[in-house]
């Protein structure tokens, strides 16, 4: 039986990899201390990285830091210090490279999005759509993210405003930031996502941003193929009328239920959620709920 799974033991080790945006030390270093306590060992980057404007360093050195973490087998799971930009750039040389990896989880949000799909494409292992280092100066999250790799995931309740569509489905679970989805389309690294429940967020868009890429994600055929469809968090500065109506319109093309629950993405809540594991969305008049069954 593999060492490997979605979950960790208490004094497993989280390897710190930075495929996309750079970090500032300091901001590295006070994450990393507030991580510490939580109960899992820390290893630092194995390559030292010479950042290059929006990127934390060399496609190759991103790469090689990922790569032997993945080789280490002390480390148990792989934590992206941020998000940003970057982690598409690595995709191609990466595609023939995930067959020879143990099946650690990648834990991350935002940009690491290109990577949680590419794998689940190549592969089909998954991982955790959730705060990346930097984001664990935060208690909240610090305690979210902590539960979850423990195997403590309840099912989370959809209040009656948030059900868009009514209904039932049952299927993994896809997606992440809006935009990378969009990106990830039109590549083989996008994952096949008939009868999948695909959860989007993004953030610092504009409406008719939104607007176009929804548009494109409707003219990709995509939504057809789904079972359900779940929304997170879109920003603090859209008009929530107006973006409601947008993801109304977005509905319609999904055959299944369809929620609005901003409980993951950027915001001050981001939820884990276990990007490729099977999940039951059901959308009742009397109630609603997502539950989540990973495997052990």
């Amino acid at each position: 039986m593999s060492d490997y799974g979605l979950f960790l033991r208490p004094g497993d080790t989280l390897g710190l990899f930075a495929p996309a945006s750079p970090a500032e030390p300091r901001e590295i270093s006070l994450a990393t201390r507030a991580l510490e306590p939580l109960g899992f060992g820390v290893k630092r980057p194995p390559v030292r990285l010479k950042p290059q404007g929006y990127l934390a360093g060399s496609d190759q050195e991103r790469r090689q830091g990922l790569h032997l973490l993945m080789a280490d087998p002390e480390v148990k799971a792989l934590l992206a210090i941020r998000g940003g930009y970057g982690s598409m750039r690595l995709l191609r040389d990466l595609r023939p490279l995930w067959p020879l990896y143990p099946p650690k989880p990648l834990i991350g949000f935002s940009d690491i999005t290109a990577l949680h799909l590419a794998r689940l494409a190549a592969v089909g292992v998954g991982g955790w759509h959730g705060p990346c280092l930097i984001n664990l100066e935060s208690p909240g999250h610090r305690k979210r993210l902590t539960q979850a790799l423990r195997g403590e995931l309840p099912p989370w309740k959809l209040r009656k405003a948030s059900r868009l569509q009514l209904g039932r489905a049952r299927g993994r679970l896809l997606g992440g930031n809006l935009s990378l989805v969009a990106a990830l389309l039109p590549t083989p690294y996008w994952p096949d996502c008939a009868g999948a429940i695909l959860m989007l967020e993004d953030q610092g868009e504009d409406l008719y941003r939104l607007d176009r890429l929804l548009t494109t994600l409707r003219l990709s055929g995509q939504l057809e193929k789904l079972a359900g469809l779940v929304f997170g968090d879109f920003g603090p500065n859209l008009a929530t009328k107006a973006l409601r109506n947008l993801l109304l319109g977005l509905a319609e093309s999904c055959p299944g239920p369809v929620a609005w629950a901003p409980y993951f993405g950027h915001g001050q809540e981001n939820r884990p959620w276990p990007v490729g594991a099977e999940a039951e969305l059901s959308l009742t008049a009397a109630e609603g709920y997502l539950a989540f069954f990973p495997s052990v």
